[in-house]
């Protein structure tokens, strides 16, 4: 349907709307009119992001001004944050909006309305967030102002690709998952604006073609599978993501929310139920920015088939892998049945000296067999080695076999006894004198 610039006009005017282009400095006046009744306060950090918007994409949403009948001062209803932005910004005139209809009331409403309405529902689309981010890398853009850091992990493929280890088991690999090295001064460079109509640049720039034959040990396509060094395919870890201590808190996945910051060290000493998403969404540890993870703790026992032990292998260890390739450190999870102790190794190069089990009471021997069996793969005593749980025949044990192990108490035990309180580095919910009257 063609529509007329005259039925446009009209439309705006049914609206309560005329178009107008101000000087900056009349703008910037109507801002300190509207100063008294303006409940949005305007600091230094939302006029940067706004400027930065302004800057990269240019000038798009005008302003709505309204003249106040009471007091004769024209007002900004919507968008005195915009005008002082672009002032920051060198701007020195802008198209505007005049509202022609609205009463004191109205105004006032809707001015209320637009600072309110998007703090009432901030839930947000990680993954579209992410997804776009990713659209935009290769765009001569400079994006800081939307203080995104938190997803720069998952903008980058595989962040431990560089890894000598993978070089020499997949020559090729780490070009082929992210791209060339481009070496950016990043400080230096002046990011520009696109102008007007010009053409986008290329967002995803070919990757150079690397032949199957140069990928003798690459199982799969780069976003769903990672070099491996083993007959069954399952996934090699890093040698640049590995545990130098034990961060805390250490936290039971499930035992606060997945998207609540902790900064520690997630692990799934759990019912395999509890955990078993991890299997469709690898990445969900990341989102409270953990700086690592001990590895799935899928069951396995000595009556397991053998077949089944080495599927779940191969899932602890492309989970594990997978987060290393967002940069989280892994310790390897050691809790199996004896029987299964060396194929538990499939995957874990040698040389690595972070790992971790669950501790019981009726099996100290085999958790010094344990112990020995990782300094004996890391080539080395000098192994971070995390225990979790059991008791202080447990914790006896561990404090005096080796300086090297680790122990900390289940969540329960720190809840339920004073003398280990925050132990896992998690404050509790509930003072402990208060838990104790609610058990009562």
């Amino acid at each position: 349907m063609s529509v007329s610039d005259e039925e446009i006009m009209q439309a705006w005017a049914q609206a309560g709307l005329k178009p107008d282009y101000l000087s900056i400095g009349e703008l910037l006046q109507y801002v300190e009119n509207t100063r008294p009744v303006n409940p949005k306060k305007h600091r230094h950090k939302d006029i940067e992001a706004t400027k930065g918007s302004i800057h990269t994409s240019g000038y798009k949403v005008p302003s709505l001004l309204w003249k106040n009948p009471q007091t004769g001062k024209v007002e900004v209803i919507i968008g005195s944050g915009r005008i002082l932005a672009a002032a920051d910004d060198g701007l020195e005139a802008l198209p505007v909006h005049w509202d022609t209809t609205m009463t004191p009331a109205q105004a006032k409403a809707l001015r209320l309305a637009d600072n309110r309405t998007p703090e009432i529902s901030s839930a947000y689309d990680d993954q579209i967030i992410i997804d776009t981010l990713k659209d935009l890398k290769h765009a001569d853009l400079d994006l800081g102002y939307l203080k995104y850091d938190k997803y720069d992990k998952f903008l980058v493929e595989d962040l431990a690709a560089d890894d000598p280890l993978f070089e020499d088991i997949a020559p090729g690999y780490a070009e082929m998952v992210n791209g060339p090295v481009n070496e950016v001064d990043h400080e230096a460079r002046q990011v520009q604006s696109l102008p007007l109509g010009a053409q986008e640049p290329e967002l995803h720039p070919p990757l150079p073609p690397v032949s199957s034959e140069e990928l003798p040990k690459y199982h799969g396509t780069p976003s769903e599978s990672f070099p491996s060094d083993n007959e069954y395919g399952i996934p090699s870890l890093s040698l640049k993501f590995v545990p130098d201590s034990v961060p805390k808190p250490l936290v039971k996945w499930g035992e606060i929310s997945r998207r609540q910051p902790m900064h520690g060290c997630w692990h799934f000493y759990i019912e395999d139920s509890k955990f078993a998403n991890l299997v469709n969404d690898p990445l969900a540890p990341l989102y409270s920015n953990p700086a690592a993870i001990v590895e799935p703790n899928f069951s396995i026992g000595s009556q397991s088939p053998k077949a089944h032990v080495i599927w779940w292998t191969y899932w602890k260890r492309f989970i594990a892998r997978k987060l290393q390739a967002k940069g989280v450190r892994v310790f390897v999870d050691l809790n199996v049945a004896e029987v299964y102790l060396d194929l538990n190794f499939v995957g874990v190069p040698e040389g690595y000296t972070a790992y971790a089990t669950r501790g019981y009471n009726r099996e100290i021997a085999y958790l010094g067999r344990l112990y020995q069996a990782a300094c004996d793969h890391a080539g080395t005593e000098d192994i971070v080695f995390l225990v979790y749980g059991g008791g202080k025949v447990i914790q006896d044990f561990c404090t005096e076999f080796s300086d090297n192990l680790t122990w900390i108490p289940e969540r329960m035990a720190v809840v339920n006894n004073s003398a280990l309180a925050e132990k896992d580095g998690l404050a509790p919910n509930v003072a402990y004198d208060d838990f104790k009257n609610i058990k009562k």
